[in-house]
């Protein structure tokens, strides 16, 4: 994908999971205890065959240094693509200056230095599967200025009250973006990704910058939304939002469900799922990669005899049992 560079955004200021935060950035958090968060939004990325991609870290970066690395597990190209690792070194101690407009700000050399065209902005703080490169190509196709991806949910009274909503027109043109209160079940959770040419970017960043230090990409086009045309794409698949502790429980145990599972066609770095083999103890699904074999445990309460099964001699094999709860 020659036409844009990705930006994986770290969690916005209103966010903090108590407890887990004070050790380590939410990027760099667990997942079904193979994964870390991070691998979400970069394999989304590398999957649409975006290669060139940067992730911004406001603080404590040494666990998600060390776990992302060169990047090499992704399957980045390692001749035309990079994944770079941006700080934010603002020692602003208010923590309302502390946003993505003041990272972009600081690292605005690193923007402009890429050829892309366009960006695609997706966040490290939520779950959820999507293929930039047909994103990309429907922005293109519509002519707006920017694209921003949204989830229908029904339980917005109770959950995602840290995430932003977006308020849409009939032909899905985005009229403003505002705090989720909780006043409503049916809301659009917006999911902090934007798709939108690198120079608009750029030029929203210094505006941002120019009318207040506390603004976000977020405040600027809602300032700005009579001048630009912003529309809103609806987001199919599971989706999941790391906002608290009990949203990050919430997120694990959804995807120990077999069902909630299989609607994750893929999964992450370049992980397949193939096959699912059911006995009345446990569920098996056969997973395999480019390049990754890998046997992995989720949950098992007993011991599941899996005599009778014959697997292929792969140098190693992916496995993964899930407890059918009665």
């Amino acid at each position: 994908m020659y036409k844009a560079f990705g930006i994986v955004n770290s969690s916005s200021r209103n966010i903090r999971v108590e407890g887990l935060e004070d050790y380590r950035p939410i990027g760099a958090f667990s997942f079904l205890g193979r994964y870390r968060m991070v691998d979400f939004p970069i394999s989304n990325l590398s999957n649409s065959g975006i290669d060139r991609i940067q992730i911004y870290v406001k603080e404590k970066p040494r666990t998600l240094v060390s776990h992302i690395g060169t990047g090499r597990h992704y399957n980045i190209n390692s001749k035309s693509g990079r994944l770079q690792i941006l700080f934010t070194d603002s020692d602003q101690r208010n923590n309302i200056y502390n946003t993505d407009i003041a990272s972009y700000y600081e690292n605005m050399e690193c923007i402009e230095e890429m050829h892309h065209p366009y960006v695609v902005i997706t966040p490290d703080y939520m779950v959820y599967t999507a293929d930039f490169s047909k994103l990309i190509e429907q922005h293109i196709q519509s002519e707006a200025d920017i694209t921003l991806l949204y989830h229908a949910v029904d339980n917005a009274k109770d959950a995602y009250l840290n995430c932003n909503i977006l308020n849409l027109n009939k032909q899905k043109g985005v009229i403003s973006i505002e705090p989720n209160h909780g006043n409503a079940k049916n809301r659009n959770i917006f999911m902090d990704t934007y798709i939108m040419k690198k120079d608009l970017f750029i030029e929203l960043i210094r505006k941002a910058k120019a009318i207040s230090s506390a603004f976000t990409l977020a405040d600027i086009i809602n300032e700005l939304h009579d001048e630009l045309d912003v529309r809103g794409v609806s987001h199919r698949g599971f989706f999941a939002s790391i906002t608290d502790f009990q949203s990050y429980y919430n997120a694990n145990m959804d995807l120990i469900d077999i069902k909630a599972a299989q609607t994750h066609t893929k999964s992450y770095n370049n992980i397949i799922l193939l096959t699912i083999y059911k006995k009345p103890e446990v569920t098996i699904i056969f997973m395999t990669s480019d390049s990754l074999y890998l046997f992995y445990t989720v949950l098992t309460p007993k011991s599941a005899s899996l005599s009778g099964l014959s697997f292929p001699c792969f140098s190693w094999i992916i496995l993964l049992l899930i407890s059918k709860r009665s």
